[in-house]
């Protein structure tokens, strides 16, 4: 179960959130089957004076493999979202001194009718085609995405558990290692969006069994490298 800290803005049918991330989070034999695998395309930023950050857009070739023994059934219609960005200064696991930035920037909380009628068509005794693709053992999916990072444009202690970090210092300290957290089950989608249970998810999972494991739990990524040096330029890192 995720761990995280709620602040809610309510402002006419939506509620707006802002999360923050513990690092843990349970793990399952469906969650555990996946692995998220990224490739950079090309880095291009872009400064935000009056927000006083720089916009590092990261263009990526997403491949989700599944290494487990059964089907694994994954929703590609509104998912997959990349919601969370960790630089590191190498590819050793995320703690620490070797983390350099990270943010969380997930979607708003939404009721609005048009979840409930995705939902609707969701909940069929089969995965609806066109909808969800199911990998067999062995094989991947593949699709494009990006992730836009926001560091200050000057030293700055975004972060009480963090040192200072500035766009500059991201710049000097590349090749850093990007790490991507990634939802793959809309929390939009459930009957009571910020409970974090996903009944509705979990009911479906059970339903279709015979085809497959639908995959509930977030992925992180494994580490890639990323040139945030380069501007406007294709990266290619090290496989």
């Amino acid at each position: 179960m995720r761990a995280f800290f709620l602040v809610v803005l309510v402002v006419g049918s939506f509620v707006y959130t802002q999360l923050v991330y513990g690092q843990s989070q349970a793990r399952n034999s469906e969650a555990e089957s996946v692995v998220l695998r990224a490739k950079v395309l090309s880095v291009r930023e872009e400064a935000l004076p009056r927000a006083s950050v720089v916009a590092v857009t990261v263009t990526l070739k997403l491949e989700f493999v599944n290494t487990g023994e059964k089907p694994v059934i994954l929703l590609i219609n509104r998912s997959p979202l990349c919601v969370g960005t960790t630089l590191t200064r190498s590819a050793a696991p995320a703690l620490g001194d070797n983390i350099l930035f990270d943010e969380y920037r997930g979607p708003s909380v939404s009721t609005t009718p048009d979840w409930k009628a995705f939902r609707t068509t969701l909940d069929q005794p089969k995965p609806p085609v066109g909808l969800f693709h199911v990998i067999k053992p062995g094989e991947s999916w593949a699709t494009d995405s990006f992730v836009v990072l926001r560091p200050p444009s000057k030293l700055e202690r975004y972060r009480v558990d963090r040192s200072p970090v500035s766009r500059q210092i991201l710049k000097e300290s590349s090749p850093v290692w990007l790490r991507l957290k990634c939802d793959v089950w809309p929390f939009n989608v459930e009957h009571q969006p910020t409970s974090g249970k996903m009944r509705f998810g979990r009911e479906l999972h059970k339903r279709w069994q015979d085809v497959g494991e639908l995959q509930l739990n977030s992925l992180e990524s494994e580490p890639m490298e990323v040139d945030l040096r380069q501007r406007g330029q294709a990266d290619s890192p090290k496989p």
